[in-house]
């Protein structure tokens, strides 16, 4: 997983949802609006966003896979920029020996029968699970407890597709009963980086929308 994190291709990842335009390159899991979010990068992906390959090979020596290995990667057949960010870490991925082969599949039930089924997961060796996340409400909890939570996983339908760390339970339980604002946000920046310590989620982009308003436009709010 680690290896996946170092030499991944965060530039091609991003041309794949329309450029600078389309997002900031994510370092981390929680987004900057988040409150309490802290931005870390523990695999260069800021410092080498094309790569770094020399520490992608050393972390797969390092599980004793030296020539890389085969997976595949899932994403939503209806949605161009997951197929182009799929394409891209293949290509990127291939530097390193990791070979990855592209399953689409619909939207419609993509996390009911596809990704988000334990079981079909590992049966059809989806080691790569393409899929995007935003907050129902702007807060640390809102982004964090259905992709990180272990408990939110059941036989089907889960958007927390494999992540399993008790210590991250844990501070989640935490946090819901701690009644002090700056302390419930300082805990969501330690969950954030005990899953990208672990290499859970390989982040992609930070999305942003573009709104333009012509100058000929008045009284919107």
């Amino acid at each position: 997983r680690k290896a996946i994190e170092f030499g991944a291709d965060h530039t091609g990842y991003q041309n794949a949802y329309g450029g600078p335009a389309g997002g900031d390159i994510a370092t981390n899991l929680l987004p900057p609006l988040i409150p309490g979010a802290q931005k870390f990068d523990i695999y260069n992906m800021a410092s080498k966003p094309t790569g770094d390959v020399d520490s992608a090979k050393k972390a797969l020596q390092a599980c004793g896979q030296p020539n890389g290995f085969s997976t595949n990667i899932s994403y939503r057949a209806e949605r161009p920029r997951e197929k182009a960010l799929a394409e891209s870490l293949q290509q990127s991925l291939a530097r390193i020996g990791i070979k990855l082969t592209l399953k689409p599949y619909p939207q419609g039930d993509y996390f009911k029968l596809y990704a988000g089924k334990p079981d079909f997961a590992k049966k059809n060796n989806l080691g790569i699970m393409v899929y995007g996340w935003a907050a129902d409400w702007p807060d640390g909890y809102g982004f964090l407890a259905q992709i990180t939570d272990s408990r939110a996983i059941h036989a089907a339908g889960n958007t927390n597709l494999g992540v399993k760390l008790p210590e991250v339970d844990k501070l989640l339980d935490q946090a819901v009963v701690e009644t002090d604002t700056a302390k419930r946000e300082a805990i969501w920046p330690q969950i954030d980086r005990k899953v990208m310590e672990a290499a859970y989620y390989l982040p992609g982009v930070w999305s942003k929308t573009l709104d333009y308003r012509p100058p000929t436009l008045t009284n919107v709010f």
